[in-house]
């Protein structure tokens, strides 16, 4: 289980985390594993199995006016187009077998390296 990156991601995206769950202020959406309500467990969080959990990431993500990802069939990209600066680029390690798994990973190192990558927007 990807409970850290999970929290992590739900942090991200406006949640609050707390010892043993996370509440997501004004979010409601349906998927395939469930609604999303305010308050989740960390069990319950579905971003590393589920496109519905994560492409909403990858759409945060890219608001950053300059920051692309490219999800390809060998790994996942994030760059800034502008400056040609990449943050994560997992291609050459990746099997083309599992999209999500190389796109939650990608995700998850962005995430983590967010207050880095920041100077480079």
């Amino acid at each position: 289980m990807n409970i850290e990156g999970n929290k992590l991601i739900a942090k991200f995206m406006g949640a609050v985390v707390f010892e043993k769950f996370v509440a997501f202020p004004d979010i409601k959406l349906e998927d395939n594993l469930g609604t999303i309500s305010n308050n989740r467990s960390f069990e319950d969080l579905h971003y590393n199995q589920s496109w519905d959990w994560l492409m909403p990431v990858v759409e945060r993500i890219e608001q950053y006016e300059t920051v692309d990802v490219d999800i390809l069939q060998y790994g996942t990209k994030i760059h800034n187009y502008k400056t040609g600066f990449e943050y994560v680029n997992n291609i050459a390690n990746i099997s083309f077998d599992n999209k999500i798994e190389h796109t939650y990973n990608a995700v998850v190192e962005f995430i983590n390296n967010l207050d880095n990558n920041i100077k480079n927007f």
